[in-house]
């Protein structure tokens, strides 16, 4: 088997993020498979002068919680996690489903539904995952 090392060690563009007061400095590749808007975005042409994602022209993401950002890029960020199926709060799970939902990224939705169904009947109220399932439109 051969691997293609220059695939493999290209340098990948970096985006800058602004949410709530905080800059976030991401790889596009691993982002924006998982922001469908942010996919159709940079699929339009833009000028080659263009600095919209720099340091100095960050991208703006308004009406985001800053604690659901950072459990979302966590979870694409933190392949430890999701290979030792690491316990997080149940926020953090929220978060992701929050976002995968609005971003339309059906892997982070199914990995936040799967989470939160894991969680046992005893430390989760049934009628908030309920509410949880109504609200994003999956099964209780």
């Amino acid at each position: 088997m051969s691997i293609n090392t220059e695939a493999a060690f290209k340098c990948h563009d970096k985006f800058f993020f602004f949410v709530t007061n905080v800059l976030f400095n991401l790889d596009e590749f691993l982002i924006t498979p998982r922001v469908l808007p942010l996919q159709d975005c940079l699929s339009i042409p833009v000028p080659e002068a263009s600095h919209e994602g720099s340091v100095d022209w960050p991208i703006f993401i308004d009406g985001v919680a800053l604690e659901d950002f950072e459990a979302y890029i966590d979870l694409i960020y933190n392949l430890d996690q999701v290979l030792t199926q690491e316990e997080k709060p149940f926020t953090y799970y929220l978060s992701i489903l929050h976002l995968a939902t609005m971003w339309m990224w059906d892997a982070g939705v199914r990995f936040s539904v799967a989470a939160i169904d894991a969680i046992k009947p005893s430390d989760f109220d049934p009628y908030l995952k309920l509410i949880i399932g109504i609200t994003y439109q999956q099964e209780a």
